[in-house]
Formats: C-alpha cells, sequence, structure tokens
C-alpha cells in the first residue's frame, strides 16, 4: 500500500521528535506556519495567523484549564482537508490520520478522545455538540462510564475528554453554549498550491511548535471578564508574546461581535434562556405574581426563541435555578414565592429586564 503524504509527514515528525530541540524564536516558529496556511489552503490572513496561534497553543494543553474549540467552517472544494491535516501535523500528538465524524459513536468518541491530546475532525456535523463541550473545560471533561469487565459485569468508571479539538463542520454550532467556548475560522474557494513541496519545511515547523511552547509560561495566560474572552485566551496570550497587535484588534472584533451576537435571544445560555422564559410566562398573567406556572408554557416561550429544549431539561434547569416543581392533575408546574425570588435568580445570572425593576408589581 503506498504510504500517504500525510502519513509520511507523521511519521517523519515523530521519529525526528527525540532527536531534535529548537528553542523560541516567534519569527522562526509562527510564520512558515501561516505562510502555509496561506498559501495552502483558503484561509484569509487573520485566519491563517489563528489556525497558527491554536495549533501552537495544542502543545500546551497540559498546562491549561481551558482549550477553545476550533470550528473550520465550509463547503467542500475550498481546502477544508488540507486545513485540517496542517493542524493535525502541526497540533500536538493529534493521531495518525483525521478522525471521521461520521463513523464517530457515542462509545468510539469517549474511546478514541480520551487516547489523543489534540482531536481533529472531519465531517463532525453529526457529532452531538454536549460531547464536543467535553472538551473545553477541564472541570467539566469527566464524563462517566460503564466498561465491560472479565467477571461479565460492569464498573462506572470516569473518562477525562478535556483537550484541543479541531471540527470541521457545514453548519455552525446550534447551542450557545458551544457558541461561547468555540473559535471559527471560514475556507473559501480560492487557488492554492499544493501542500507536497512544503512538506520538509512542515516537518521542521511542527519540531518548532514544541520546542517553542515549552519555553513559554503558559501560567501568564489570563482569565477574562467573560466566557469569550477566556474561549480566546490561549491565542490572545501567544499573540501578545510577539506583539501581533493587527491580530488582537481583530480579535478583538471578533469577540465583541460574538458578545453581540450572543446576546440577542438566541444566544443566551440554556438557565438564561429558561429563565427569561418564566418571566414572560408570568408577565402575560398581569399585575400579580401567580402561584405557580406551568411548565408546558415556559417550554413555549423556549420554542419561540428557536430552541430545542425538552421539557425535562426545562425542568432540571428551573431547579438549578432554585424554583420548586409539583406535579398536579398530571401536569408540572413551577411552584413561584413571589417577584423577590425571580429577581435574585436574574441578579444571580445578571439578567437585567424592565418587568424586574417595576416596583409596582404586587406581591
Amino acid at each position: 500500500m503506498t504510504e500517504s503524504l500525510a502519513d509520511k509527514l507523521s511519521n517523519e515528525i515523530s521519529s525526528q521528535r527525540s532527536i531534535k530541540k529548537v528553542s523560541w524564536d516567534p519569527e522562526y516558529v509562527l510564520n512558515p506556519a501561516i505562510e502555509m496556511f496561506e498559501k495552502c489552503t483558503g484561509l484569509s490572513h487573520f485566519d491563517a495567523r489563528t489556525a497558527t496561534y491554536w495549533t501552537l497553543a495544542t502543545h500546551a494543553a497540559d498546562e491549561l484549564q481551558i482549550f477553545p474549540l476550533l470550528c473550520v467552517f465550509g463547503p467542500a472544494g475550498t481546502g477544508k482537508t488540507t486545513t485540517l491535516e496542517l493542524i493535525r501535523n502541526l497540533s500536538k500528538n493529534a493521531g495518525e490520520q483525521l478522525l471521521d465524524g461520521t463513523e464517530m459513536t457515542k462509545a468510539v468518541i469517549r474511546e478514541d478522545l480520551n487516547q489523543i491530546t489534540t482531536a481533529v475532525i472531519d465531517e463532525a456535523d453529526g457529532i452531538s455538540e454536549q460531547q464536543i463541550l467535553k472538551r473545553y473545560s477541564r472541570t467539566s471533561s469527566k464524563m462517566k462510564v460503564n466498561e465491560p469487565q472479565e467477571d461479565g459485569g460492569w464498573l462506572r468508571v470516569s473518562k477525562n475528554l478535556f483537550g484541543p479539538a479541531a471540527l470541521h463542520r457545514r453548519m455552525p454550532f446550534a447551542d450557545p453554549a458551544v457558541q461561547s467556548r468555540s473559535i471559527t475560522i471560514r475556507t473559501r474557494p480560492k487557488g492554492s498550491v499544493e501542500i507536497g513541496p512544503y512538506s520538509t519545511k512542515l516537518i521542521s515547523t511542527a519540531l518548532s511548535f514544541e520546542g517553542g511552547a515549552n519555553t513559554i509560561d503558559w501560567s501568564n495566560v489570563e482569565r477574562g471578564t467573560s466566557r469569550l474572552d477566556d474561549t480566546w485566551g490561549p491565542l490572545l496570550y501567544v499573540a501578545s508574546l510577539i506583539d501581533d497587535q493587527r491580530w488582537l484588534g481583530y480579535a478583538r472584533e471578533q469577540i465583541e461581535s460574538a458578545k453581540l451576537t450572543l446576546a440577542a435571544g438566541q444566544g443566551q445560555e440554556p438557565t438564561e434562556l429558561v429563565l427569561s422564559a418564566l418571566i414572560g410566562c408570568v408577565e402575560r398573567i398581569g399585575s400579580q405574581i401567580p402561584e405557580r406556572v406551568l411548565l408546558s408554557n415556559i417550554r413555549e416561550h423556549v420554542m419561540d426563541e428557536g430552541r430545542r429544549i425538552n421539557s425535562w431539561q426545562i425542568g432540571e434547569l428551573i431547579r438549578t435555578l432554585g424554583f420548586e416543581t409539583k406535579t398536579r392533575g398530571g401536569q408540572v408546574w413551577v411552584i413561584l414565592t413571589g417577584k423577590e425570588q425571580i429577581k435574585a435568580a436574574a441578579d444571580r445570572l445578571g439578567i437585567e429586564d424592565e418587568w424586574l425593576q417595576d416596583t409596582a408589581m404586587i406581591q
């Protein structure tokens, strides 16, 4: 069987990693990768830098608490496979080939993503966004699964899924929780050169990334004032080290744009969305706070926002917010004790609503 270029590159990089280290020289380490992303793919200049900074940061995954999901968004024929292969070869421990998202069951995801540092997944539209979300934060990356034992029984064990993940998708993420934890680069139709002539440079750049990342103090990556700031944090840190002011300005624009999008209804976190729906139900009733609200009415409000959250999920979120639920007459009701209860929940989430500020509301 003929060895593919991707396999050849991976084998050569693996064989040389143990014998070669490169000191941190930003121009020497980063510029070749930026050039390859620009010339061999359909990425813009800024997206090429985004991909470069992200792949460098994968080599510090063991030192970071949060790692942004990287969404490679674009249709067929726009260089997405080349983009993913470059990412795979430059990232830390990304496996010997791209992962095929069309063949990844939940069980395969749990096993495969537990074995590698960086997951680079092609055709990832069919993968559960909640599974993908487990890659983002070290504090929420563990998943309980049943493993078969030699005696025929099962043992409940914990799998850690934290780590960098780059995914090709034809559709944007639907869940705002995933949107706020991801960075998107977009492939586009563009005449590009073959990656073959760059094979030697790719090998040396991959080694440079590993050596360069090891010389950086990643403990200085700052936590931001919002989740989006945290998401972009590792990349902002890399850019700040080399004083890339143009890209930093671009990144800030992307962050602010994403904040505005996420704040516009659909972009609410599930708990915020459910609480806003509860407030909407109460407002419709009139001036007096009811003693209870039908959970199904809250779900209707949520559905009006175009979000698919089932009644069981809404009940869990409502209880998380501190409200009691009771079943009466075959229906689930949310029990209310007064406006202050709702206002306290809104204050915890940072939600402002004119109705909550109306002191004339009868309790």
